[in-house]
């Protein structure tokens, strides 16, 4: 009898295993299915009460996000978009007249598998090569400047942000990130936006202070 309980007991916590297993991948894949909707592009509309002065997204043509750290057309895409909404609608007064620049670099962006997948995946005799979950810590650290009609630094601010989100191992693969990364790293750069709006709506006076001893951008 006391064969058989073990027995049944092992086979319920295999059941149990299995249950976990396949209910994680299938969240994971419905993640990485997932499609990116414009909604995802676009900032909230909060502006905030001190704007700053009209000014041209880049320091140069072409290049509005610059990346140290991934060369990914469709990730530029997704941020200077993303940026570029954010500066029109909630930061910058609405004007054709220019009276600087303003510019972004991704000094880093990194994926690193959490610690927590040794437990869980050894726990639950998972394979991640076979389309198991990894627990992904992705960190953003980007650096946005604000410059006068001469090009000259008047504001230079570094954010960071990080965050915490499930993945395939196929979605983190270099060069080739899935939708659920892909997406992390949007509202990751949201985050970093929200805050970057803040920063700007306390330093206003001072920007636009600097921005009008230089006056106007002559073309």
């Amino acid at each position: 009898v006391s064969i058989l309980l073990n027995k049944q007991k092992g086979d319920e916590t295999m059941s149990k295993k299995i249950f976990v297993t396949i209910s994680l991948v299938i969240l994971t894949m419905i993640n990485g299915c997932a499609s990116i909707t414009p909604s995802m592009l676009k900032p909230p509309n909060n502006p905030i009460n001190n704007k700053i002065k009209s000014l041209i997204i880049g320091l140069e043509s072409g290049n509005v996000v610059r990346s140290e750290s991934r060369k990914s057309i469709t990730v530029q895409t997704d941020f200077a978009t993303i940026f570029s909404r954010t500066m029109d609608q909630n930061i910058c007064e609405s004007s054709r007249e220019k009276w600087g620049y303003t510019d972004i670099r991704i000094v880093f962006m990194v994926r690193k598998i959490s610690l927590f997948n040794l437990a869980y995946v050894s726990t639950f005799f998972l394979l991640p090569y076979v389309g198991a979950p990894l627990y992904i810590n992705g960190t953003m650290e980007v650096e946005i400047g604000i410059y006068d009609s001469n090009k000259q630094i008047i504001k230079k601010y570094t954010l960071d942000k990080s965050n915490q989100y499930w993945a395939s191992v196929y979605d983190v693969l270099p060069n080739a990130p899935g939708n659920s990364v892909r997406v992390a790293n949007i509202k990751l750069f949201h985050l970093i936006l929200r805050e970057f709006e803040t920063l700007i709506n306390n330093d206003a006076v001072y920007i636009n202070n600097e921005l009008e001893k230089t006056g106007l951008i002559v073309k």
